[in-house]
C-alpha cells in the first residue's frame, strides 16, 4: 500500500464533498481511537497505526471490507483482535459520520433546486462505502467450486472375470415331422469315380469275358475248305 505524507493527506481531505468534512470533524476520532486502543491493550505506535488507517477509510482511500486486514498488519496484532477493534470504530465513528452525511444531504436536498442535485460521485461512493458496517468484520466468501464427477480408475492388473459361453438352444426333435427330421440329416452324395480314385477308394475289378463257337453237330468246319 502507498505510504501518504500528511501534506497529501491534507489534500485529499480539501477534495472532499463539504458536507463530507464537517461530519469527519464533527466526530472525535482521535479521542474515540486513542481510547479503543487501551481498551485493547495496544501501544501508542500502534494506537497511531489504527489511527491512520481509520483516516484511510474516511478519506476513502482503503475500502471498509479492507479495514480489518489493513490494521491487522499495519498495528501488527492479531486478526480477531483486528476485528473487535474494527467493530468498536465503525459503531463510534463511520455510522456517526453516515448519520450526520445522510442529515445534511437530506436537508441540501429540500433547499436546493432539483436541477442542482445532480450526482455527486465522491460523496455518494463514501457514503455508500461506510453503510455496511458489516463489511468491516466479515470477509467476502468465495463462491464454492463445482464439484468433479468421480472417474472410474480400473487396476490394469486386476485379474478379468470370465465369462461363461453363451450355448446355442438346442432344438426338440419331438415337435418336427419326420419330412423335417428327413431334411435335417446330412445328404451324402455319391462320390465320382474321379473323387473315388484321388482319394484311393476306386475297386476296378477285373473281369473276364469268354466268347463261346457255335456248334454245329458236333464236326468241325474247316474255313479254308470249299464247299460243294
Amino acid at each position: 500500500m502507498q505510504n501518504y505524507s500528511s501534506d497529501e493527506l491534507n489534500e485529499i481531505f480539501q477534495t472532499l464533498p463539504e458536507e463530507l468534512k464537517d461530519a469527519i470533524v464533527s466526530v472525535d476520532t482521535a479521542k474515540i481511537i486513542n481510547d479503543t486502543g487501551k481498551k485493547y491493550g495496544l501501544h501508542v505506535d500502534q494506537i497511531g497505526a489504527v489511527a491512520n488507517q481509520t483516516g484511510l477509510v474516511l478519506l476513502g482511500i482503503v475500502h471498509p471490507t479492507e479495514f480489518v486486514s489493513a490494521v491487522t498488519k499495519a498495528a501488527g496484532i492479531e486478526r480477531v483482535v483486528a476485528s473487535q477493534i474494527a467493530s468498536d470504530i465503525n459503531d463510534k465513528i463511520f455510522l456517526k459520520v453516515r448519520e450526520i452525511l445522510q442529515g445534511v444531504t437530506a436537508k441540501k436536498t429540500e433547499e436546493e433546486p432539483a436541477e442542482e442535485n445532480g450526482p455527486r460521485p465522491l460523496r455518494d461512493a463514501l457514503l455508500q462505502a461506510i453503510e455496511n458496517p458489516e463489511g468491516l468484520t466479515k470477509k467476502p466468501v468465495p463462491p464454492k467450486p463445482a464439484p468433479i464427477p468421480l472417474v472410474e480408475i480400473k487396476d490394469p492388473y486386476a485379474p478379468t472375470k470370465a465369462t461363461a459361453p453363451v450355448m446355442a438352444p438346442i432344438p426338440i426333435r419331438g415337435d418336427t415331422t419326420s419330412d423335417e427330421r428327413r431334411s435335417d440329416l446330412p445328404v451324402s452324395a455319391t462320390p465320382s469315380i474321379l473323387e473315388q480314385k484321388m482319394s484311393g477308394q476306386v475297386d476296378m475289378t477285373k473281369t473276364e469275358v469268354k466268347i463261346e463257337e457255335p456248334q454245329t453237330g458236333g464236326k468241325k468246319i474247316d474255313p479254308y475248305r470249299e464247299q460243294f
